[in-house]
C-alpha cells in the first residue's frame, strides 16, 4: 500500500478543503482496472490520510525521463490505459482536469492508472461545464486558458498532450517564454522534432485530439477503437 499524507496547514493556507473532500469522495466510489483504487481514509490533527493501492512502477513521469521518450509500443498501451480510464469517469460524469505525467502510475506488465484526484470536478451531467482555473500549465486546454467553461473535454485535449509527450519526451507546446507558450495553446500550434520518428497513424491521433473548439476533438470512445491504440 501507499500512503498520501495532505497536511492540514496547506490546505488551510491555500483554501484548498473543498479540493481534499473532492479527491476522497470522488476516489472512494470509483471502480476501475485502471484507475488507483482507495483503499481506506482517515485523518489526525495535522493530516488527511489516503490509503492507496500501491504502485511498484512509480509515475509515468519517471519513465519518461528515464527513457528520454518511449517507444510506440510502449505509448500506445498506456495511452490505451489512461483513455480507459477516462471514459469510465466520464460516464461517471467526472472530469479529471489535471491529467498529466506525474498522475499515471505504472503497475506490472506496463500496465498504466490514473491517480490523484484533487482537481477533478463532479460534472451534474455528461455535458456540463466548470469554469475554475486548475491543472498544469503545460496540459491546459485552449478554453481553460482563456478562463472560458470547460467540460469533460479538457481531459481529451490533455491526452493528445500526454501522447505526444511520451513520443517526443517533452510537451508539445513547451517555449523559452510562457507567453510563446499560451500562444501555441490556443492556438493548437502543434509542432514536432523532425530527426524523431513518429508514425502516421500516430501523428494523427494526436492532430485528432488536440484541437482548439472541444468539439472537434475526436471522442475519446472513439480513441479507443483507433488502430493506433487497439
Amino acid at each position: 500500500y501507499a500512503l498520501k499524507a495532505i497536511e492540514r496547514r496547506h490546505v488551510v493556507e491555500h483554501q484548498l478543503e473543498s479540493y481534499v473532500e473532492s479527491e476522497v469522495a470522488t476516489q472512494r466510489k470509483l471502480d476501475h482496472p485502471n484507475i488507483v483504487r482507495l483503499i481506506d481514509s482517515f485523518e489526525d490533527a495535522d493530516c488527511v490520510y489516503l490509503l492507496l493501492e500501491y504502485a511498484p512502477g512509480g509515475q509515468l513521469f519517471s519513465l519518461i525521463r528515464r527513457e528520454k521518450r518511449l517507444s510506440e509500443q510502449l505509448a500506445s498501451g498506456i495511452f490505451g490505459d489512461v483513455v480507459s480510464a477516462l471514459v469510465y469517469l466520464h460516464k461517471q460524469c467526472v472530469a479529471h482536469r489535471d491529467l498529466k505525467p506525474e498522475n499515471v502510475l505504472m503497475f506490472d506488465g506496463d500496465r498504466a492508472k490514473l491517480a490523484d484526484f484533487g482537481w477533478c470536478a463532479a460534472l451534474a451531467h455528461a455535458g456540463a461545464s466548470r469554469r475554475t482555473f486548475c491543472g498544469t500549465p503545460d496540459y491546459l486546454s485552449p478554453e481553460m486558458i482563456s478562463s472560458k467553461p470547460h467540460d469533460r473535454r479538457v481531459d481529451t485535449w490533455a491526452a493528445g498532450v500526454l501522447l505526444y509527450e511520451m513520443l517526443v519526451g517533452q510537451a508539445p507546446f513547451a517555449s523559452g517564454s510562457v507567453g510563446e507558450s499560451i500562444r501555441r495553446i490556443v492556438e493548437a500550434d502543434v509542432r514536432h522534432p523532425t530527426d524523431i520518428a513518429i508514425s502516421p497513424r500516430a501523428l494523427a491521433l494526436i492532430h485528432a485530439v488536440l484541437k482548439v473548439e472541444p468539439c472537434d476533438r475526436k471522442p475519446l470512445e472513439d480513441v479507443l477503437l483507433d488502430p493506433w491504440v487497439s
